[in-house]
């Protein structure tokens, strides 16, 4: 690319890049697409302020002489303002956009601009996906579809969240301890007040019964662990799915193959904080480039890694806060950062 740049910044299939006047994208060969002006009347444009997605620019402007005041407004391929301006946005998912008009109450609308959902009494930006958003109205947190209707509500005090698999959301209210999980169109798959988590979209864990058991009532696993959750382990050197639970001394980490029988129990001592003792000894990231899912397991001696396609990685033990990136791990000491592969090699 022609610069020089004072930043550049990735958009999909795309490059935004400041040369300190204007913005100007490139597609990833190289070709001038559009140049947007970084000062107007609604005052200055910033590289991270950019968002490109489903064939529309969202772009907020600041003005910081007053204050400090945002306006949105949506661009199409051409650069040419269509949409705005708005006093809050989100780019388009799913064919909707979430915006306020008042930067307080919030809705969503299509690509002309019309209301398709709301504006709720209150809200936040949230976008739509597979289908479903979370919003509030009122003194209500709610899961709402593409239609507008409302598939499940809870007071103010809870909250629903998307788990971490992903498959479903995950609401919690205080008031009444509920926990209740839904599949992507919206469908009740449990609710109960029990202190339960999502393995994956059949199997949960009991916290409180401390079992692991599936929607159909069928109970796996009673008393062998303090908790438990789903993981992709290194074991005898290939990638197995598996479970990972913790010990009641909170000492211990052992795998559980898929019936249930002891795969590897591994007691460590990382880190001097308690708080390490379960959390700091196993993680998962997805990779910055390929958005694969390792998932990270600490032994005591070595850093083990492993996808749920297959791939198995190596890691020193002075390694931390490994990040995958391209098939290679980024990582920082004291002194220096550096790259990993797969074998553990800088």
């Amino acid at each position: 690319l022609p610069g020089p740049f004072q930043s550049v910044r990735g958009l999909k299939d795309r490059l935004a890049c400041d040369t300190g006047s204007e913005i100007v994208i490139f597609d990833l060969k190289g070709n001038r697409l559009l140049s947007i002006d970084r000062e107007s009347e609604y005052g200055t444009l910033y590289l991270w302020s950019i968002e490109f997605r489903e064939g529309l620019y969202l772009v907020s402007y600041y003005d910081t002489t007053d204050g400090w005041r945002e306006k949105y407004f949506f661009l199409n391929e051409q650069g040419e303002p269509v949409l705005g301006p708005y006093e809050n946005a989100c780019a388009f998912s799913e064919g909707l956009a979430c915006v306020s008009e008042d930067g307080q109450n919030y809705g969503y609308i299509d690509r002309t601009g019309a209301w398709v959902i709301g504006p709720f009494d209150g809200g936040g930006q949230t976008s739509f996906e597979n289908g479903i958003a979370i919003q509030q109205d009122g003194e209500q947190n709610i899961l709402v579809d593409k239609d507008g209707k409302v598939l499940a509500s809870v007071s103010e005090e809870g909250w629903f969240s998307r788990v971490p698999c992903g498959f479903d959301f995950y609401s919690y209210a205080y008031e009444t301890s509920r926990h209740i999980f839904f599949d992507k169109s919206g469908q009740l798959l449990l609710e109960t007040w029990e202190d339960v988590s999502s393995l994956d979209e059949t199997t949960f864990w009991n916290y409180s019964q401390r079992k692991l058991f599936r929607l159909s009532g069928e109970e796996l696993a009673t008393d062998r662990a303090y908790s438990m959750q789903l993981i992709s382990a290194v074991v005898n050197g290939e990638a197995v799915s598996c479970y990972l639970g913790q010990d009641f001394d909170r000492s211990t980490n052992v795998l559980f193959s898929q019936d249930f029988q002891t795969l590897r129990q591994i007691e460590y001592n990382y880190k001097a904080d308690e708080y390490y003792y379960f959390y700091g000894t196993y993680y998962t990231a997805a990779d910055e480039i390929t958005g694969e899912v390792w998932h990270f397991l600490w032994d005591g001696e070595t850093w083990t890694a492993a996808t749920e396609s297959g791939k198995i990685a190596v890691l020193p033990s002075w390694a931390e806060y490994l990040t995958p990136r391209g098939g290679l791990f980024y990582t920082v000491t004291d002194d220096a950062c550096c790259y990993l592969n797969a074998e553990g090699e800088t």
